[in-house]
Order: C-alpha cells, then sequence, then structure tokens
C-alpha cells in the first residue's frame, strides 16, 4: 500500500506519518505500506506520474495548488484512490464530496479521531480483508486484488487478466510468473496450458470447458477433464462445508 501526505507544514506531516504508523502497529496489519511525504502539489505530482498511491491525505490549504485542485487531478485519471482532507477550516467538507473524499480531519486532531476515521475507510477494509498481487505495468507497479481476477489466458509475451472491476487487463509476463503467487490461494486453477480460472466464477462445466458467470469459455485439458472435475467438485464442497 502506497501513502502520501501532502502538505507544506513538516510538523504536520511528521504527526500524520507518525499516526499512520502507530495505526498500522495497532491493527496487526500483514501487508507493506509505505508513506511517501510531499511539501507541494506540485512536488506530489512528479512521483504521481510513475507511483500508485491508494491513500491520500491533502491538506486543503497549500502554497501553489490548493487541495481541492491536488484531488481534482488525481480524480481525472484514478477513481480507485481514497481521498482524506486535512485542514483548519469546516467550511469546505461539503464540497470534498464533489471528489468522493474519504474523509475530512479538522487540524488540530488527535489520533482517536485519526483511527476511527480510517477504519471507516472501505480501501482500508479492502487492504486488510482481500489479498492482492502486483505486477509491473511499464516501468510502475500496479496492484490487482485476488477477487477481482476472473481468468487468466496467455498470449505470447503477455498475459490476458480477466477482471471483474476493470475488464480485460494486458500484463507482460510470462503465463508462469503472473500464475505462480495466485497458485496458493485455492480458488485458482490451471485448467490446460495456459489457461487459469477462478472457480468462484464459475457457472457450470459444459463438454471440455468451464462456462464462466460472465459466459466466458476457458478450454479444459481433455486428459485432464476427469480429475479437473474433481477438483473443482471438492472447492464446492468445501466452500459448502465453510458455510
Amino acid at each position: 500500500m502506497n501513502i502520501a501526505i501532502i502538505d507544506d507544514t513538516a510538523t504536520d506531516r511528521f504527526l500524520l506519518s507518525k499516526f499512520l504508523k502507530r495505526y498500522f502497529e495497532e491493527s496487526n496489519s500483514v501487508f507493506d505500506f509505505h508513506i511517501f511525504e510531499f511539501e507541494s502539489g506540485e512536488s506530489f505530482f512528479d512521483a504521481y506520474s510513475h507511483t500508485t498511491f491508494d491513500l491520500l491525505f491533502i491538506d486543503y490549504f497549500m502554497f501553489g495548488m490548493s487541495g481541492m485542485d491536488v484531488a481534482k487531478k488525481v480524480r481525472n485519471t484514478d477513481s480507485n484512490c481514497a481521498i482524506f482532507f486535512t485542514t483548519s477550516s469546516p467550511d469546505y467538507a461539503i464540497e470534498s464530496f464533489l471528489v468522493k473524499a474519504s474523509g475530512y480531519l479538522l487540524k488540530p486532531y488527535k489520533y482517536e479521531e485519526f483511527s476511527q476515521l480510517v477504519d471507516l475507510c472501505d480501501i482500508m477494509k479492502q487492504y486488510v480483508t482481500n489479498p492482492f498481487v502486483d505486477y509491473m505495468d511499464g516501468k510502475n507497479v500496479s496492484r490487482i486484488f485476488v477477487s477481482d481476477i476472473i481468468a487468466c489466458s496467455a498470449d505470447g509475451h503477455y498475459v490476458n487478466v480477466s477482471s471483474k472491476q476493470r475488464g480485460i487487463l494486458k500484463i507482460r509476463s510470462s503465463f508462469d510468473a503472473f500464475s505462480s503467487p495466485l497458485l496458493s490461494f485455492p480458488q485458482f486453477l490451471v485448467t490446460s496450458r495456459g489457461y487459469l480460472v477462478n472457480m468462484d466464477y464459475v457457472k457450470e462445466i459444459e463438454d471440455c470447458d468451464f462456462v464462466l458467470e460472465n459466459g466466458d469459455h476457458i478450454p479444459i485439458t481433455k486428459k485432464s477433464k476427469t480429475e479437473i472435475k474433481g477438483i473443482y467438485e471438492k472447492y464446492l464442497f468445501s466452500k459448502g462445508a465453510l458455510g
């Protein structure tokens, strides 16, 4: 998880960074987090062009670009990251909804106020309960949540990933390199050479294909059809047994 603190006051950046570290320590988080500090919107966008951020804490009033200007520019390309405004005035709380802000912290705020607000953040809940994989997207590292992956197929030097939220992603990677970490999760199964399916999205088996909920067909190796069908049925049984 990459977190940006954008504030032109060094002491405010230090305090927020301290609160974040305490929050992750107390929540016993198992995922890595990285905090980046920026003294202006302009310096943030120098990094934003080659880094994916999951949470942004933005001071509303700054020299140069205002916090709202920063948030609007981010929202032009990213509708998923969580945005929190930090400010000394309550006057702009309603305006923050225009950029789908996840929270509005009034300075000076205490740790209890901070942690309660972050607890309500959907993306924070998602990171805690939903594992993910990172992959190279050109020169940048991008992230996809495991539950978002429907199926994958090899395509030369690329892997085509069918995702629930983001459509088809074309990732430059060998099939083995991309699929290997996914196979540690019980819902993923290699059905034939160069094909991987998330069994949570399988609707039925039709001849030598898995038919997915979105209508796609994923081929099953004929020689291994009985074995693969058995794995799928065992997975369905385990899901049922687990409630």
